[in-house]
């Protein structure tokens, strides 16, 4: 279980890092492979059925409660964790209104389809609802993670 506690920092590099990771054009999810940070592209999104797509989403939901549920009902802040931003942009959104969402954003930005689509749903759900001192701690924490690495 400690190793959930590590997920929430890795999350955030994870987000911002993933349009440099390689990977095939048209695979879509169920085909991507193991690399050193999972990434799903707009472009896997895009080649997926939807079934694939509302189980890479009910992962990544379930990923979220988990920790949410081992941080207590006192969330880490958001140096620590983006897991509280995450369940905030998130409370009250479905699994299909998500799909729906990523699917609408790729058909208005095809040009885009190197975005992951975590960067995407961030910056429809979570970063809208997000604290001006949130942001600028992350902001912080990205620049920080792209010059020193992921710890």
């Amino acid at each position: 279980m400690h190793i959930l506690l590590r997920f929430s920092t890795v999350f955030v590099a994870a987000v911002f890092i993933f349009a440099s990771i390689p990977r095939p054009a048209s695979a879509t999810i169920a085909e991507v492979k193991a690399v050193s940070c999972p990434a799903v592209m707009l472009d896997h999104w895009r080649n997926s059925s939807r079934d694939e797509k509302l189980s890479f989403l009910f992962g990544f939901a379930s990923l979220l409660e988990m920790e949410k549920e081992w941080q207590g009902k006192q969330p880490l802040p958001i140096r620590q964790s983006i897991i509280g931003s995450w369940i905030r942009g998130l409370d009250g959104v479905t699994l299909g209104q998500m799909s729906d969402a990523i699917d609408a954003y790729a058909a208005r930005h095809p040009e885009q389809m190197e975005l992951s689509v975590l960067e995407v749903l961030g910056s429809i759900y979570v970063r809208p609802k997000m604290t001006q001192a949130e942001m600028v701690e992350a902001e912080k924490r990205v620049r920080e993670i792209k010059t020193e690495g992921v710890r």
